[in-house]
Formats: C-alpha cells, structure tokens, sequence
C-alpha cells in the first residue's frame, strides 16, 4: 500500500481492524522538513510523521519514499 500519509491519523481504527492485511506501508514524503512539505503538498508535516508513529506502534513496517528534485 502506498500513500502520501495525510490520512493515516483519521484511519488508525480502520488501519487497525485491516492490520492483518497489510504486509507494509509506503508513504510518499518529498520534503524533509516541515516547511518544504508545506511548499510542496501544501499539507501539515507533523500529521504524517505522527501518523508514521502510531503505525510503527501497531507493528506494521513503513517505508518512505520521495522525488528528488533539482
């Protein structure tokens, strides 16, 4: 499963019941800090890094991925 993290808080009980499904989770990040992913998404930082978080906790393996740009 690959997504761009922004949902992930929102989700945590559906992630939860569907835990036994998922083999891993690859989140699209692009930016390194908080306002660099503001430039680029225009979403908040901070909700997907605690999003990553609260999937670690659960035991499900997150991988990250981003375009580098120049």
């Amino acid at each position: 499963m690959t997504t761009n993290g922004n949902l992930i808080v929102k989700n945590l009980e559906l992630i939860s019941k569907l835990k036994p499904k998922i083999k891993s989770i690859t989140i699209s990040l692009d930016a390194a800090t908080e306002e660099t992913y503001k430039a680029i998404r225009g979403g908040n930082f901070n909700i997907v890094l605690s999003g990553i978080q609260e999937l670690v906790k659960m035991g499900i393996l997150v991988n990250t991925e981003f375009v580098l740009q120049y």
